[in-house]
């Protein structure tokens, strides 16, 4: 029986995004220009993909540590 598909964070770029532009007006509520043309807008997006792949690497991490589970019993 294979071990089930852990996600220990299921938050994509999209929803990413979406929070944290959800979160722009309670924070800078004198930043109105949400267009891709803005220098912020663009921080933002780097900073959801440089979560996201962060992300990626967290959920990585339990079929690692089965895997070295595994190599210490010796198999």
């Amino acid at each position: 029986m294979p071990l089930p598909d852990i996600q220990l964070d299921d938050r994509t770029y999209g929803t990413l995004m979406a929070d944290a532009m959800r979160r722009i007006p309670g924070y800078t509520p004198e930043w109105t220009d949400l267009n891709n043309s803005d220098p912020g807008m663009t921080l933002v997006q780097l900073f959801a993909w440089l979560e996201e792949m962060i992300l990626y690497r967290l959920n990585q991490v339990p079929d690692k540590n089965f895997i070295e589970f595994l190599r210490l019993i010796g198999i």
